[in-house]
């Protein structure tokens, strides 16, 4: 859903007529400098997608942008940019370059992950730990009778996870570190809050087969600095997702406000994204109506067939 609010945000200001800004930084350090001015990567792209050839291969340095640039400079002065097709170009690229800066400015440079707000993260939803011993059985039965054998002392832990299905021992058998997330099954927290250290629990389902729990620690263990190592890329992970979900939907909230512009839903999710032809009947259709101009299905669809094949072919992310 966000690569698609990504997308219809792209696309609508691609096709406004959006006045150029500063250059853009994507990423933090600039593929070249020309004549004080920096361009990234996505300038690159953005030059590469409008102005390759047919069949022309990715070049395999930075010379041919050079040169545009400059040539491009040299046009301006000999007023070649009053060209219509010429024109058309450059606007695409000024276009493009706007919307990545307000993307960098409202989405990318907002987008904290300090390590003091991952490690909070990890102290409020991965710690505190529970060390947990899982005994799983193939019916209820067979988890009740192993239940019974450890309640009564007729069986160790050790002894039961030793024991092969046939002799009444588990199908599987798995130590873990219970965290709050994910969080347990209902019943499986239901059932370890009443727990005491080393005590053991009734059979509960699991799926279509059963399980009984063992509880190794009376009170949680906190959190540390070797656990949270091994977690800290993945919360990240997790936390710039929702943070850039969260900035996405400012920013559609945003534009919303300064452009008023809707989004026909219904008409969206009739426009195919994996290549399908487009209906006529809904091509010239407007899919986002705004105060500058409105949006056909037609320009919607051609514009995410271009980046799908752009994307496909050079393998830009």
């Amino acid at each position: 859903m966000q690569r698609l609010n990504l997308s219809i945000i792209f696309i609508f200001l691609s096709l406004m007529a959006m006045a150029p800004g500063n250059s853009w930084a994507w990423g933090d350090k600039p593929l070249v400098e020309i004549n004080g001015e920096q361009y990234h990567a996505e300038d690159f792209k953005v030059w590469w997608q409008n102005w390759q050839e047919p069949n022309q291969p990715v070049p395999e340095t930075l010379d041919s942008f050079i040169d545009w640039q400059l040539l491009s400079k040299e046009a301006e002065k000999m007023e070649l940019d009053r060209n219509p097709n010429y024109k058309q170009k450059i606007s695409v690229f000024l276009k493009v370059r706007s919307l990545m800066l307000l993307k960098k400015e409202e989405i990318d440079s907002k987008i904290d992950l300090d390590e003091k707000i991952v490690r909070k993260e990890y102290d409020k939803e991965y710690a505190p730990l529970q060390r947990l011993q899982m005994y799983f059985f193939a019916d209820m039965k067979q988890a009740a009778t192993a239940q019974q054998l450890l309640q009564n002392g007729n069986s160790t832990p050790s002894e039961l996870k030793q024991l092969s299905p046939e002799k009444g021992g588990p199908t599987h058998y798995q130590e873990t570190l219970l965290r709050p997330t994910p969080p347990p099954p209902a019943e499986w927290e239901k059932a370890l809050n009443n727990l005491k250290a080393d005590e053991i629990s009734q059979p509960l389902p699991w799926h279509n087969n059963s399980a009984v729990l063992l509880r190794k620690d009376g009170e949680p263990q906190k959190g540390n600095d070797e656990d949270f190592a091994t977690l800290k890329k993945k919360i990240g992970k997790i936390l710039w997702k929702k943070q850039r979900n969260l900035l996405t939907s400012n920013l559609i909230t945003y534009l919303h406000q300064k452009y008023n512009f809707q989004v026909d839903n219904q008409l969206l999710a009739k426009i195919p994204v994996d290549g399908t032809p487009l209906a006529e009947e809904i091509a010239d259709k407007p899919v986002i109506t705004t105060t500058e101009r409105n949006i056909s299905a037609r320009e919607f669809y051609q514009r995410l067939k271009k980046e799908r094949k752009f994307r496909t072919r050079y393998g830009f992310s």
